[in-house]
């Protein structure tokens, strides 16, 4: 088996860390991996090495190394990352298209199999609009930030089922008045909380918390850049998580059993929470009001809401025994 991270980009790719180039990095990929590819598979295929190249695995949004790999008469097997909700979306764009539901000319195309990560016990009804789909998950994340493991320390002096846990991922940002909203609704609940707070969380810019909150609260909150965010959702301490629900952290939680806040702001993250709202029943939406930013007073009601249900906590429970 021969693993893309191990044979490195062409040199001809620029590559930057901070991502603020991203949609030329991605141009690069699609212009410059499937000459290089079909090339490398060629000559691999074509040396005395035994072990030939029969089948491609690559995820769906580096598609042109599939398309590589029919065309060189190889097995191709795409990897969706995200969940089955988005995929069996994905999979009826021609219906959708035909019926004039939405107006685009770009069709998704499916290969020979297509993994997905996501668990069929979960998904039973959606996996069977999408047959071609194999269902391989939960897959977990792996780390993305240097990691701070001093909050598993903090998590066990706290009470059990006591403390909100509240993340973003590596790339959501907020305004300044959001940032305040959430920083004053969280010391509104009344709950201990660990809150993962990105060095460019509030819009790129250094955070800033309203006048003496870290004061406040130095007793029952602890604000961290980030955390080996498996352990924590399975700390017996964590009670709930505020989460923009990717489908990595989304997956994860239902994983150990923690109800979720919703917040999401982008891509499938807005399929997700419906998924967890809507159709598992694991969580709460947490809504915005007509400036689009969600208050302090919206956020400390639905903690408490979300923490005082019998019924979305044993939902949280019985997901954990499937998964």
């Amino acid at each position: 088996m021969y693993a893309s991270h191990e044979l490195g980009p062409p040199k001809c790719c620029k590559w930057s860390e901070s991502h603020c180039c991203y949609s030329e990095t991605i141009e690069s990929i699609r212009r410059v991996i499937p000459v290089y590819l079909e090339d490398l598979i060629a000559k691999i295929n074509q040396s005395d090495d035994e072990e030939k190249i029969s089948c491609v695995i690559a995820d769906t949004s580096v598609g042109g190394a599939l398309e590589v790999a029919k065309k060189m008469g190889l097995e191709a097997v795409a990897i969706w990352p995200a969940g089955a909700p988005c995929l069996a979306l994905a999979a009826h764009i021609p219906q959708l298209l035909q019926h004039e539901i939405i107006n685009n000319d770009v069709c998704y195309k499916f290969y020979d199999l297509i993994l997905c990560n996501s668990v069929y016990e979960l998904d039973s009804s959606v996996s069977k609009l999408i047959p071609n789909a194999l269902p391989i998950g939960p897959l977990l994340a792996g780390k993305t930030w240097p990691q701070d493991s001093t909050c598993l320390a903090w998590l066990n002096r706290q009470p059990a089922a006591s403390v909100i846990y509240v993340a973003f991922g590596s790339s959501t940002m907020a305004s300044a008045k959001q940032v305040e909203e959430l920083a004053l609704g969280l010391e509104l609940s009344g709950h201990p909380f660990l809150w993962v707070v990105r060095p460019n969380f509030m819009d790129g810019s250094t955070v800033k918390f309203p006048d003496r909150f870290k004061d406040r609260v130095s007793g029952k909150g602890k604000i961290i850049e980030w955390t080996p965010q498996e352990a924590v959702l399975a700390h017996p301490s964590v009670l709930c998580f505020v989460s923009h629900c990717r489908w990595n952290s989304t997956v994860e939680g239902l994983t150990m059993g923690v109800p979720f806040l919703c917040w999401p702001y982008i891509a499938d993250q807005f399929s997700n929470k419906n998924y967890i709202c809507n159709v598992l029943k694991t969580g709460l939406e947490l809504m915005k009001g007509e400036n689009g930013i969600t208050t302090r007073r919206e956020i400390s009601s639905k903690i408490n809401t979300l923490i005082s249900s019998d019924v979305i906590n044993s939902k949280a429970l019985h997901v954990k025994e499937i998964v």
